[in-house]
């Protein structure tokens, strides 16, 4: 075989596995969906008895129940995820200090995303002997950098009292690290 046949050879099978790697690159992108979200695993029965979650219950029928990026993710026959965080006490929960902790807890967070509509859930209680105006604020990060944040205000929380609050963010934050905090205003 001469010199220059063996070099077309090469050349043909280093453009062949090229386009291997290429299709199969898409392919996984296609399966996956076009945006990154991490590895989705199936969620352990330890954690679907700690979230009180029944995967055969009407509520989840038809619904893909799975673990992706530490959250408890439930994706709904539309399109719509409900992610709980794996820490279900104080989930996300950004802490200045000491202090500031004392001050209030936050439970129950979830982050539910409809399309291009995530709205973050929870409870917030103060821990203080006296009323405050709060302000609960989230924060959907990736890399360090702000992809989406709003908060919600609560105009009076009473001492020892506890109050659901609903943050809507506009756009689709699957995948994006979040934080929940609490300021008070007064």
């Amino acid at each position: 075989m001469s010199e220059k046949i063996k070099k077309a050879i090469l050349l043909i099978t280093a453009i062949v596995l090229v386009i291997i790697v290429i299709v199969t690159i898409v392919t996984n992108k296609t399966k996956t969906g076009s945006k990154d979200t991490g590895t989705k695993v199936s969620v352990s029965q330890e954690l679907l008895d700690k979230y009180e979650i029944d995967p055969n219950d009407e509520a989840y029928k038809g619904k893909k129940i799975y673990l992706e990026n530490g959250d408890i993710v439930i994706e709904g026959e539309n399109g719509s995820k409900t992610i709980i965080s794996e820490k279900k006490e104080d989930s996300g929960l950004k802490e200045t200090t000491e202090s500031e902790k004392a001050k209030y807890s936050i439970t129950d967070v979830k982050v539910n995303i409809e399309g291009t509509r995530t709205s973050v859930t929870g409870k917030v209680k103060n821990n203080t002997g006296k009323a405050h105006k709060v302000s609960v604020n989230a924060k959907f990060t990736s890399e360090g950098r702000t992809k989406g944040s709003s908060n919600a205000m609560i105009e009076s929380l009473k001492a020892g009292e506890t109050k659901a609050f609903e943050i809507v963010i506009m756009g689709d934050m699957t995948g994006y690290e979040h934080e929940v905090e609490v300021e008070f205003t007064n």
